[in-house]
């Protein structure tokens, strides 16, 4: 075994990790004088430098970029407030549950506040290429990559894999990814190109505030055959992945004061879905990430994947405490 460290050593480790940053000499002579380890953890996670800390590892999750990617790879000169959300989000210790509705669905549940109209960054963070000629497709693969970060970053599900076809391991059809994928087709808002708004720069680019746009459902929502967006296939409801769905909730049931109807809050529906207490996947699939990120890999070491070709929990037991 190792020896155990002395303060200086420990103090640096243990900075490092929460903070990123190097413990600085008033830091190393406080501790050296009372040797409190507790009191340091206390004092490093409640420090703004460990929320800008564990925001990297999450907006890591959330694919966040200051551009749009691609070979034109355009700059998107408003992205920095989603991040900047996240920091302010884990710097208040917004408890998880609203910490991820927000992002889904934050300027249904708050239409009067700017600040969760910018929460939903986190559904437009993936790569885009505005300048293509067909918009339908441009929309068709935003939608898709949104809808494979879902299952993937809060599901723990390779969902993506069955845009083409059924899932050829997990238990996850092509339907239902079309299902998952129509709880996001309630707005119009991806027809609508990147672009600065003057006259509400303080706010939000046009990019988050898309959300607050139409909510009239501008055709049906539907499967797509072998993922090909000039090829449509049968009409389908919005809905959740039923292998996720032990507890048979409805997408037309809520118990938000903010949803109104099922067309135009399909998004609060599955934020509250994958926020329920007993939900088998979402509170393991993001506790499994913190201890990830603290301990160098997660109780399952595939964070992405918790299917059948992901690894099983080392501690189990642990996992269902946490």
């Amino acid at each position: 075994p190792a020896p155990s460290a002395n303060a200086v050593t420990l103090l640096r480790r243990v900075t490092f990790d929460l903070t990123g940053l190097p413990a600085t000499p008033a830091e190393i002579a406080a501790f050296e004088r009372t040797g409190d380890y507790e009191a340091v953890v206390d004092r490093l996670l409640a420090s703004r430098a460990y929320a800008e800390r564990w925001a990297q590892h999450w907006l890591d999750v959330a694919r966040y970029a200051d551009s749009d990617g691609y070979e034109h790879d355009i700059a998107r000169p408003e992205a920095w407030r989603y991040r900047d959300w996240v920091i302010d989000a884990l710097d208040r210790d917004l408890p998880v549950d609203e910490f991820l509705r927000l992002q889904l669905a934050g300027d249904e549940l708050r239409p009067d506040d700017p600040q969760a109209a910018v929460a939903t960054g986190f559904l437009l963070c993936g790569p885009d290429m505005p300048d293509l000629n067909r918009q339908d497709e441009r929309r068709s693969m935003v939608l898709n990559e949104m809808t494979g970060t879902v299952g993937s970053a809060l599901l723990g599900l390779q969902v993506g894999c069955a845009q083409c076809h059924d899932h050829k391991f997990e238990p996850i059809s092509q339907a239902d990814f079309y299902r998952l994928r129509a709880c996001f087709e309630t707005s119009d808002f991806l027809s609508q190109a990147r672009k600065e708004d003057d006259s509400e720069k303080d706010v939000t680019s046009e990019t988050w505030r898309v959300f607050r746009a139409s909510k009239k459902v501008a055709e049906p929502s539907r499967l797509w055959v072998r993922g090909d967006f000039t090829r449509p296939g049968p009409t389908l409801d919005a809905g959740f992945p039923r292998v996720a769905d032990l507890m048979n909730i409805s997408l037309t049931s809520s118990t938000s004061a903010a949803t109104k109807n099922v067309d135009e809050n399909r998004r609060t529906r599955l934020a509250e879905w994958l926020t329920v207490p007993e939900h088998p996947l979402t509170a393991r699939v993001f506790v499994n990430r913190v201890w990830q990120e603290h301990f160098g890999h997660g109780l399952v070491r595939t964070s992405n994947d918790f299917g059948y070709l992901g690894d099983s929990p080392t501690h189990p037991e642990l996992l269902d405490w946490l």
